[in-house]
Parts: C-alpha cells; sequence; structure tokens
C-alpha cells in the first residue's frame, strides 16, 4: 500500500508541474504560502491520525491526500521555477544594454546571413549568472567561426528574452523557457576566443571528424551530438521522412550502447572462461556497471544534452530495477521515469522532447502488456512489431507537438532502426574506441569510413524515397486537440474490453472531428489581424474562409520570414484560402516575405504601386468594398513611403484605413484628392509604425479614428511610435493598441467592436504576459 501511495503522491505531483504549461498567470506568493500551508496540513492530518489515533485510516482518505500533497508541492516546484526564470529575464528592466559578455558555447548555428549563438554558465560584465541560464546571441556578418564547448567573449547588446506572440506557428517564447534562454541580443564586435575546447571529447572531435571522411555531418551527429552543419535541406528531409529521432542522441542509442557493451561483457566472459580463469558467480553487478559507465561516457561525448541526461536516467531506473529485483507496475514505473526526468531536467516541461520521450517508454510499457503472449515469437519478429507498434502510436504524439506527421514513417524506421542499431551505432562506437588506440587506430578509422559511406548511402536512399513520395509523405495535423484525440483513440482500441469503453471511443472520435471552435479563427461578420512581425506589418482582414493579406512583415534571407513562421501556419490553422495580397512598397519591413509567396502561392495576384495599386481602383470582395486612394499615376517622384498603396476596407458599417508608410506629404495630397468623409474611419493602422514625420493632427483629424493600432518591434531603435504622434492620437480620444504589448491583435467587425490582444488573453501562457502592459 505504501508504493501505491507513494505512486499517487508522484502522480499528482506530475500532473501539478506538468499543467504550469498552460498556466494563464503564476501563482502569486500569496498563493504558494496557502500552497505550502495545504501540503504541511494533509501530511500533519495524515500521519497524526495514523499514529496518534486507535481509529484506522481510511484506504479512500489516504489515496485522496496523497495526490492533494502531490499536487500542491508540484504547484509550488512548478511556480518556483517559473519565478526563477522571470527574475532573470527581467532582469535589468525593459530596456537594451550593451556589456561584455562570456560564456561557453552551448550551440552553434550557421546561416548564410549569420550565425546564431546559444552560450550557458554565462558571466555579464564580470557577473556570473546561475549555471544554467543561457543568452542567444545573432553574429551578423561573423569573421570566424567557433565550435560547440568553446568559451568565447565579447561586446553584445542584449535584452530580456521576449518572443513574438502569435496564436499559430512556432511558439519561440516557450521555447526560450525550456532552454532557459533569459537574455537575447546580438554582437556588436567581434567575439574572441579566450578558452578552447580542450576535452577528451573536443581532442576526439577535431581528430575523427574531418573533411576526408565520408558523412562527417552524420557521422558527427551520431558520435557526439553535434548537428550544427545541417542545413534547412537536411532538417527537412529528416522531418519528412520522420527520421530525425535518429540523428538526435536519446533513449535508442543508448539502449544500443547498452546492450552492445552488454555483449561485450558476455563476450570478453567467455573468453575468460575459455582459458579456464576463475570468475565469481553473480557478474551481474558488474555488467551493470559497465554498461552504465558506457552509456555515461557516449552521453559525456553528446555534452549531457537535455534528451540524452533524460534518456540515461530511464537506462539508470531499467538496470536498478533489474538489479533490484524489483517488481513494480509498469503505471509506477512509467510515473516514477516522468517525475525523475523533470527533476533533473524541470524546463523540459515546457518543450516536447519529454513528452516524446515518455510516450515512448508508454507505448513500450503498452505493448509488452497488452500484447505479452508474443514474447513466444523469434526475437527478430518481436523487434519489428515493437518498432511498427512504436511507430504507429507516436505519430498522434508527434503531431499534436511538431504539426505534422510523415506517412512514410513507419516503413522507413522498420528498415532504417535495425539497420542503426546492428550497423550504424555499433560501427560509430567501434571506430571510436579503436581510434583512441595506437596499435588499433587504422582499423578504428577505416570502421568510421566504412560507417560514413553507409549513412551516406541511407540519405540518399532517404532522399529518393522522399522524392518519389512528394505529396503524400507528410500529413499536417492542423489542431492539437485531433492529435490527442487520435492518441486517446489508440490507446482505447488496444485496450481490453471494460465497461464504459464505447463511450469514451465515442468521446475521442468527437474530439478528433472537425466540430469544434476556436476563438482565433471563428468567423464573425469580417475581422481584421494584426501579426506580430516585430518591426513591420503584416495585416490579414478575413471574411467567410477567405483572406486579404496586406504586407507580408520582413524577410531575411532565403528561409526566415514572417509568411513561413507566422502568416502560413494562421492560414491553415484557420481553414482560410488566400485570394489577393497587396504590398504597401517594397521595404523590406513590409514586403520582406515577397519571395515566400511567389514560392508558396504561385497563382496568387500580388499587387504593389508598381502593379495596379492605384488611387480610384475599387471592387467588392465578400460584400466588403475595398478603395484604393492613393497613390496616383505617374507619381514616381515621390520617395517609396509616400508612394505606398492606401487602402479603405469597408462593410457593415465599419471602415478600416491602412495607409502603409506614408508621410505628411502624401497625406496633405491625400487630403485634398478625396472628400472630407471618404476618409472617415473606425481603425486606422497608424502610417509609418506612429513615426512623427507621419500622421499630421488634419490628417488624424479628418480621419477621427475609433481605434489607432502601432504595428512597430518592442524596444525598437527609432522610438516608434512617437510620443508626439500619440498625443495627438489621445487629444482626438482614439484608443491606442501597440502591437509590441498586445502582441497578436484581431479586430471584429460586426454590429458591435470586439478586440482580443493575444498577450492579455485569458487562456495565454504566463510566459507570454511579460513587459505586456
Amino acid at each position: 500500500m505504501n508504493g501505491r501511495i507513494i505512486g499517487i503522491a508522484a502522480t499528482g505531483c506530475c500532473c501539478a508541474i506538468i499543467s504550469a504549461r498552460w498556466w494563464p498567470s503564476l501563482p502569486s506568493v500569496v498563493w504558494q504560502c496557502c500552497l505550502f500551508l495545504t501540503t504541511g496540513i494533509i501530511l500533519i492530518a495524515c500521519f497524526g491520525r495514523h499514529y496518534y489515533t486507535s481509529k484506522p485510516t481510511p484506504t479512500l482518505w489516504w489515496y485522496c491526500s496523497a495526490m492533494l500533497a502531490g499536487f500542491c508541492t508540484g504547484s509550488l516546484w512548478a511556480a518556483s521555477l517559473g519565478q526563477s526564470y522571470l527574475t532573470w529575464q527581467q532582469l535589468g528592466g525593459e530596456i537594451q544594454r550593451d556589456v561584455i559578455i562570456e560564456g561557453r558555447i552551448v550551440r552553434y548555428q550557421m546561416f548564410p546571413d549569420l550565425h546564431r549563438v546559444l552560450l550557458d554558465t554565462v558571466k555579464e560584465d564580470g557577473m556570473r549568472w546561475p549555471a544554467n541560464a543561457k543568452v542567444l546571441l545573432n553574429y551578423y556578418r561573423p569573421d570566424r567561426h567557433f565550435k560547440r564547448g568553446q568559451r568565447i567573449s565579447g561586446q553584445v547588446r542584449i535584452k530580456p528574452a521576449r518572443a513574438l506572440a502569435n496564436p499559430a506557428g512556432f511558439d519561440a517564447q516557450q521555447w526560450y523557457v525550456s532552454q532557459q534562454i533569459v537574455k537575447t541580443g546580438y554582437v556588436r564586435q567581434a567575439l574572441q576566443l579566450i578558452e578552447p575546447d580542450l576535452s577528451l571529447r573536443g581532442r576526439l572531435q577535431m581528430r575523427l571528424i574531418t573533411p576526408s571522411i565520408p558523412g562527417g555531418k552524420w557521422l558527427n551527429a551520431l558520435l557526439f551530438g553535434d548537428r550544427q552543419q545541417f542545413d534547412k535541406d537536411d532538417w527537412g528531409l529528416l522531418q519528412r521522412t520522420g527520421t530525425a529521432h535518429l540523428f538526435a542522441i536519446s533513449g535508442l542509442h543508448l539502449i544500443i550502447v547498452a546492450a552492445f557493451s552488454l555483449l561485450l561483457v558476455k563476450g570478453i566472459i567467455l573468453l575468460l572462461a575459455a582459458a579456464n580463469m576463475r570468475l565469481p558467480e553473480n557478474l551481474r553487478p558488474l555488467s551493470i556497471m559497465v554498461m552504465l559507465s558506457c552509456c555515461g561516457f557516449y552521453g559525456y561525448l553528446a555534452h549531457w544534452q537535455v534528451a540524452v541526461v533524460r534518456a540515461f536516467v530511464m537506462v539508470l531506473i531499467g538496470a536498478l530495477l533489474f538489479l533490484l529485483a524489483r517488481r513494480n507496475s509498469r503505471l509506477q514505473v512509467l510515473v516514477f521515469t516522468l517525475l525523475l526526468n523533470i527533476v533533473v531536467t524541470p524546463y523540459a516541461i515546457y518543450g516536447s522532447a519529454l513528452y516524446l520521450s515518455v510516450g515512448a517508454v508508454a507505448i513500450i510499457l503498452l505493448y509488452y502488456w497488452r500484447w505479452h503472449h508474443l514474447t513466444r515469437l523469434p526475437v527478430w519478429l518481436q523487434c519489428i512489431l515493437l518498432q511498427l507498434t512504436l511507430t504507429l502510436g507516436m505519430m498522434p504524439l508527434v503531431g499534436a507537438m511538431l504539426g505534422q506527421v510523415s506517412l512514410v514513417s513507419p516503413f522507413i524506421n522498420i528498415l532504417l532502426v535495425p539497420a542503426m542499431s546492428m550497423l550504424i551505432v555499433p560501427g560509430c562506437m567501434m571506430g571510436l574506441l579503436l581510434s583512441t588506440m595506437s596499435p588499433t587506430q587504422p582499423l578504428g578509422e577505416a570502421i568510421l569510413v566504412l560507417t560514413g559511406r553507409l549513412l551516406e548511402w541511407v540519405m540518399r536512399l532517404l532522399d529518393d524515397i522522399d522524392q518519389g513520395s512528394v505529396g503524400w509523405n507528410a500529413f499536417s495535423l492542423e489542431s492539437v486537440d485531433i492529435a490527442l484525440g487520435l492518441f486517446v483513440l489508440m490507446c482505447l482500441m488496444v485496450l481490453p474490453a471494460f465497461y464504459g469503453q464505447k463511450r469514451l471511443v465515442l468521446i475521442a472520435l468527437l474530439a478528433c472531428s472537425p466540430l469544434r471552435s476556436d476563438r482565433w479563427w471563428s468567423n464573425p461578420p469580417w475581422q481584421v489581424h494584426f501579426f506580430d512581425v516585430g518591426q513591420g506589418s503584416a495585416t490579414l482582414v478575413t471574411r467567410n474562409g477567405e483572406a486579404l493579406l496586406i504586407d507580408t512583415g520582413a524577410g531575411y534571407g532565403a528561409t526566415n520570414n514572417y509568411i513561413e513562421r507566422v502568416i502560413q501556419p494562421f492560414l491553415q490553422a484557420g481553414h482560410y484560402t488566400l485570394k489577393q495580397v497587396y504590398i504597401s512598397h517594397l521595404d523590406n519591413d513590409h514586403a520582406g516575405g515577397l519571395p515566400a509567396i511567389k514560392r508558396l502561392y504561385p497563382e496568387l495576384p500580388v499587387i504593389t504601386p508598381d502593379t495596379g495599386c492605384l488611387s480610384g481602383r475599387h471592387y467588392e470582395w465578400q460584400g466588403l468594398k475595398v478603395n484604393v486612394l492613393w497613390p496616383r499615376a505617374n507619381m514616381h517622384a515621390l520617395s517609396d513611403n509616400d508612394r505606398s498603396c492606401v487602402l479603405l476596407i469597408s462593410g457593415l458599417n465599419h471602415t478600416v484605413l491602412l495607409p502603409g508608410d506614408i508621410e505628411q506629404k502624401a497625406e496633405s495630397a491625400l487630403l485634398t484628392l478625396v472628400d472630407d468623409e471618404a476618409l472617415k474611419a473606425t481603425l486606422i493602422l497608424a502610417p509609418h509604425h506612429g513615426s512623427n514625420t507621419s500622421s499630421s493632427t488634419q490628417f488624424i483629424a479628418q480621419v477621427a479614428p475609433r481605434y489607432v493600432v502601432y504595428s512597430q518591434g518592442w524596444l525598437n531603435r527609432w522610438g516608434f511610435p512617437d510620443t508626439r504622434v500619440r498625443a495627438r492620437y489621445q487629444n482626438l480620444g482614439a484608443e491606442e493598441l501597440l502591437i509590441s504589448e498586445t502582441g497578436y491583435l484581431r479586430v471584429e467587425l460586426g454590429h458591435t467592436i470586439t478586440v482580443e490582444r493575444f498577450r492579455h488573453g485569458k487562456r495565454t501562457k504566463w510566459f507570454h504576459k511579460t513587459f505586456s502592459n
């Protein structure tokens, strides 16, 4: 019974800690004190009743108390972690600072236009940060490149780690929390190497992974967990084929190393026995110690990344249970594995890898519980069935966490996992071990070359499969509830029959159905969406499942743009069809996503001041009137800003004015061009992001908006919006909406006007609400 009570308490603790991922706010100090007192009262009541009264404590009392105590303890733990993160994130205030940063490189990514450096064990102007607090730096136009494990220093400009806030696309803020990144910034002066990586790991990596070895980047990933040489095409291939997990050192790799080491120990024991050497009767502890040592050395080579630590914990738990010959329920093993992983890597609850790892363990335990009779089959057939079950069971979880699943993944993994298990990973380890010893160094290097060639052939085969399955190799899961519903449905289908099973299956089917609503993509009369794209502009007008896009936000290089990062995921999640694109002018902060638009939507009409966005053009779309007010034809003498395409969209007694970056010269011309009433608008997107060169008093008075939206970046270097511009709008009674404070903004225009601010939403997570007032 004691074990069951501890298991229930651990379950409550895990549930509370994981729930912090969705908390809208962190508990205040008062609430934390209440939780602490509640936990203490529960424990005192339980143990006092048990030891100081003659009445037996009911079992249900113990179970409920254990669950509640675990939940309170987990809530306290999660709240303290969140407060610790916010303390370091907000240290120094809402400003940018030039400081001297020193730190050890944890991750180093090279892009065509910049290098991205992640540092830990940081010192800021000589002040040491907590060991796990990290800073993420962009290194523009680098004069050299560095490697993971090196210690560097340089002058940088940093600010609190506060990402853009949009309801679709990659959640960078949640990733910051999961990685404990508390500051971001960019390098102002060239970084200097102050301490090379002289560790055994660094020397091995420099000596073994050279340009002369084929498949070097793949060997580097498998041996040292270093994937900085992977480019976007490599990542795309691995994601579409569902094989990214094979090149991220995790539980699979450590299990292979464990099995390889145990086979090696068994072989040595057989040789010693053949030589008639006297051996101890019980060699299990020795074998387990050798196995854990090999796994630990592999973890050391991989820089003890979070996923490696998590995998090692799971191997360690399995080894201890084996040595102690403890018979615990599978559910208890799963719960304690999850709890221990949370304790070791607490911020991992905000990422996805923890749930994928524990999900894989859960599927394996479920497989051996549900189909234990299959253990009588041949080992090779058991491995195939287990791999197939694991791949199919993980597909909904992968879809929920990553947004898409690979349809060819089950077939590819059935082929590649055995190859990885029996050839590639053992070949890597054998080559590494032999290369470290002088007599066998040539043999070790030959094995690494052979393994590298095999990896190159495997990747060419993967590429051929990917090219041959274009159009159906990846399936997007546009809603997390669908993916989780599918996962629950699969679990219910494989469980033995029990009372209420059919009802639960029906509930899971309803969760998977499209009959659901989401406040971010519901269809009222019409909506205007202002995306958080930093110092830029991107606006979407939607009605009846169709959309008009006005400006794309900035683009940085060939692959980094807000169309692919934010707008396309939003369109897919809301099931919107993009019908037309307007570009106010061709500055990067408004038109940086044009190459992505032309690549993703090649048939879509794109209208700019040079291709038809001229005064007098008007048409109806979905019952709304779209009027182009500016510029007039043959006005090339004006600046690009003053030639911005100005749109007036109206319907249902509301009007929205989108003026691009026009300045006061164009504003004055526009006032003389149109009637006094023609410029009246319910809402205006402030010209030129709120610059004082725009938004003249006469122009604002003519528009007379109820709402003004400033699309500008947080802590932007121009100081937009200008305080004088804000005063002009305030004097006319306009309500201000700053994208830098609200994040993504949605305005619903119907019989009433509803404004929803992403950072201020009731369901918005706590880490999105920093610096939002």
